[in-house]
C-alpha cells in the first residue's frame, strides 16, 4: 500500500514495494525513495543565509569586497588637505565627483574619503575667493588717494636743484587730520621732452602731529634722464594713523 507519493522523486514518499530503481527497503519493512526530502537537507551556509551558488551562477556581490579602494577618492581627500593655493580645492572637487560616481558604479570602497575631498574643496574655494576679495579690496584702498590726503601735499618747487643734476621735488606736508599721522608719498617725474621717460620715486615721512608741518626733499631716481623744465606730479598720498 502506497502511503505517500510513489515516485523516486516524491518528498517524504514510502511504498510496501519498490517503485523504481535505487529504492531501499528499511528496517520498518518499507520501501524509501533514493533521495531524502529536500526540507530535511541543511543549508551548508547556515541559517539565513542564501545557498551557495550552482554550477554556472555568480554569488551575490558584495559592496567592497575584493575590489579595493577606489583611487579618486583618496587624492581628493589629499588635494583637499594640502590646498596649494586654492588648486588643490579645485582638484579636490573634481575628483571627490568623479570618485563618488565611480564608486556607485564599481562597488568599490573609499565614499567617505571622496565625499571628504569634495567639502575640503569647497571650503578651500571659498576660503581661496574671501582672500582675493580681501586682498583687492585692501589693495585699492591702498593705491586709492583721497582728496582730503592728497591737500595735506604741496609740491613748493619743482626742477634741478643748483649744484646737482637731478631733478628734485620740495614738498610742505602738513597733517589736516586730528590725529597724529604717518604719510607714504610718491612723486612722479618728467620733462615733457621727445622720448622722455616719466619716473617715479616713494618716500615716508613719519609721525606728524596735528596741524603741524614738515618739509620732504624727493630726487628723481639717478637712472632717469630728465632735462629742464621738469614737471612733478602728486602720484600718491597715503595717511595712516601714527
Amino acid at each position: 500500500m502506497l502511503t505517500g507519493p510513489g515516485r523516486g522523486n516524491s518528498l517524504g514518499g514510502v511504498s510496501d514495494e519498490p517503485r523504481g530503481p535505487n529504492w531501499w527497503l528499511a528496517s520498518d519493512g518499507k520501501w524509501y525513495p533514493p533521495t531524502p526530502p529536500l526540507s530535511a537537507t541543511p543549508s551548508p551556509a547556515g541559517p539565513g543565509m542564501p545557498p551557495p551558488a550552482g554550477p554556472g551562477v555568480s554569488p551575490p556581490a558584495v559592496p567592497g569586497s575584493g575590489r579595493g579602494t577606489n583611487g579618486l577618492a583618496v587624492a581628493a581627500l589629499v588635494l583637499g588637505i594640502l590646498w596649494i593655493c586654492g588648486v588643490g580645492s579645485l582638484l579636490a572637487l573634481i575628483l571627490g565627483i568623479i570618485g563618488v560616481r565611480q564608486i556607485a558604479r564599481t562597488g568599490q570602497s573609499g565614499k567617505g574619503m571622496a565625499i571628504a575631498g569634495i567639502v575640503l574643496g569647497s571650503l578651500g574655494l571659498l576660503v581661496t575667493a574671501g582672500g582675493a576679495v580681501l586682498a583687492f579690496t585692501l589693495g585699492q584702498d591702498v593705491l586709492e588717494t583721497t582728496a582730503d590726503e592728497r591737500d595735506d601735499v604741496d609740491i613748493r618747487r619743482c626742477g634741478i636743484a643748483e649744484g646737482d643734476n637731478a631733478v628734485t621735488a620740495e614738498l610742505l606736508i602738513t597733517n589736516d587730520s586730528s590725529q597724529a599721522s604717518s604719510y607714504l608719498i610718491m612723486i612722479e617725474f618728467s620733462d615733457g621732452s621727445a622720448g622722455s621717460t616719466a619716473a617715479a620715486e616713494m618716500q615716508t615721512v613719519d609721525r606728524i602731529e596735528p596741524g603741524e608741518s614738515s618739509k620732504l626733499v624727493v630726487k628723481a631716481p639717478s637712472s632717469a634722464d630728465l632735462d629742464e623744465p621738469a614737471t612733478c606730479r602728486i602720484a600718491l598720498v597715503q595717511r595712516f594713523g601714527a
